[in-house]
């Protein structure tokens, strides 16, 4: 590749870059239902007909702000999942860690997006995102099915808690600041211990609900 395509090739890459940016800010502004191609346009300092050059339509754009973010996170955690020699409780601890630092990095706009997002997508491109989910979900509940059966974690419902715990990170991402008076790795120890203190195998434990 010649330095001319080479500089048009990252041209491009980054005014696709600048139509998500501007895109997912006005999608959590706006809404995605009340922002147009023509606002995305407008905020890009562009012409609609321009955003077309890159994106088939205003889903395919929420589509890929959602599939970056989320596949993106599912790379960095599938790792622990895979992990047979590290202790769960360590596993869990760098899950957390991992993907609320991940998240904390991020515009808290595309954030909500990705959270809020799916119902907004075609069923073609749901169906892609809940593919990537799914690769989410399995790696934590590989984490804490080890867990269990090591006696690292008590014999509680796995896949409720694989709920509890995303919910926790990416809700925490809501009120975060790293202007606040705790660091993302600060705030992510404590989501830890919250998680970890309630699973954790103590003698005065009350039996399991009905």
């Amino acid at each position: 590749m010649s330095r001319t395509e080479q500089r048009g090739e990252l041209g491009s890459l980054i005014r696709r870059s600048r139509i998500l940016d501007q895109a997912q800010t006005l999608f959590w502004q706006k809404g995605y239902q009340s922002t147009t191609i023509a606002d995305i346009a407008d905020a890009c300092g562009c012409r609609p007909g321009n955003i077309y050059n890159y994106f088939k339509s205003k889903e395919d754009i929420l589509y890929s702000v959602i599939n970056d973010i989320t596949g993106r996170a599912v790379e960095l955690v599938r790792p622990f999942g895979e992990d047979q020699t590290t202790s769960p409780v360590e596993l869990l601890k760098s899950f957390i860690k991992t993907h609320f630092g991940f998240l904390s990095s991020m515009k808290r706009s595309i954030v909500f997006i990705t959270d809020t997002g799916l119902q907004d997508l075609s069923p073609e491109h749901r169906q892609a995102i809940i593919e990537l989910r799914k690769v989410y979900d399995d790696t934590l509940l590989n984490i804490l099915k080890r867990g269990k059966k090591s006696g690292d974690f008590i014999d509680i419902d796995e896949r409720i808690l694989g709920y509890l715990i995303p919910s926790l990170i990416v809700r925490s991402n809501v009120w975060f600041s790293p202007k606040g008076r705790l660091s993302a790795e600060e705030v992510s120890d404590v989501i830890f211990r919250l998680v970890y203190f309630g699973i954790k195998p103590r003698n005065d434990l009350p039996p399991p609900g009905p």
